[in-house]
């Protein structure tokens, strides 16, 4: 666990512990999620740490400016 997730309740603790057992495509489609909805914060949370888990199982992340380039339709 992240340092900053000792913060966290344990209920949202446990979820985020739940999504190192996701596989690589679920997590690219959290961490690549467009649209943030009422849940706006948890999801964010929920995408910084799928990248988390995406990098720390050797994957290379995109860049920032990747981030920001309009997709391709």
């Amino acid at each position: 666990m992240m340092l900053v997730e000792n913060d966290l309740s344990p209920e949202l603790r446990a979820k985020l512990e739940t999504m190192s057992r996701l596989s690589d495509d679920v997590l690219w489609q959290i961490a690549e999620l467009d649209q943030l909805g009422n849940e706006s914060q948890i999801l964010t949370l929920k995408k910084a740490h799928a990248y988390a888990l995406l990098q720390k199982r050797g994957h290379t992340l995109p860049s920032l400016a990747d981030l920001k380039r309009p997709s391709d339709p």
